[in-house]
């Protein structure tokens, strides 16, 4: 039974490596946005399944073999992970696009929805930690014990953490204007209303007052 370590203090450093998928095909532009979470979800999946390897090897106390974690680290590419940024901007740029204006898109409602969904599971917040089982408690303990590793697994560990810190900034700043975005929004939206009421409430006034007799 795999242990998943508990100390969750440093996923702040933890990276977000993609393999598995090419860059060609993250980039291609006829794919999709169906194609491109489909794409998304079975990298999770794939880099999940490194990760249990990883950690079984580290339990497994007859050998001092640790090649499932070496692959795991070697996973670790900076272009690759900023490729999965870039396929989940695609996907959120039509989020916001669908939030502003639902009534321009062409897709039926059931496939409206899924496609939210979809981008919230494969984008959203936290979405390594809340999507997948082992790849938290992986890095978290090779990033703890890196000097352990090769020199070329380090500098990827802490080029990846750089990458890591870089990415989960713009996803902060992304989030923090689109809030401001709905509450501009929102705001205006009531004092559009409110002048409205306001001017019906006037048009009231104007015609109940009787004209005066001569």
């Amino acid at each position: 039974m795999i242990k998943i370590l508990k100390n969750r203090k440093s996923f702040a450093f933890f990276i977000a490596p993609f393999f598995f998928v090419a860059a060609t095909t993250l980039f291609a532009q006829d794919l999709s946005l169906e194609d491109r979470l489909e794409l998304l979800k079975k990298t999770l999946l794939e880099l999940d399944i490194s990760a249990t390897k990883c950690l079984e090897q580290l339990e497994d106390t007859s050998t001092k073999s640790e090649t499932d974690c070496d692959d795991f680290l070697s996973s670790l590419d900076g272009q690759i992970m900023a490729d999965y940024v870039a396929h989940c901007e695609v996907l959120k740029s039509w989020r916001d696009s669908f939030i502003n204006d639902p009534s321009a898109s062409d897709n039926d409602k059931e496939t409206d929805l899924n496609l939210m969904t979809g981008v919230e599971y494969s984008c959203g917040d936290n979405f390594l930690k809340k999507r997948t089982n082992n790849v938290v408690a992986a890095f978290e303990w090779l990033a703890k014990n890196h000097n352990h590793q090769s020199g070329s697994s380090s500098l990827s560990l802490r080029f990846s953490e750089s990458q890591f810190m870089r990415t989960q900034n713009q996803e902060r700043k992304s989030l923090q204007d689109s809030l401001l975005q709905q509450n501009v929004r929102q705001r205006s939206e009531i004092n559009q209303r409110r002048n409205q009421l306001e001017g019906e409430l006037i048009r009231q006034q104007i015609n109940s007052t009787p004209y005066p007799r001569n």
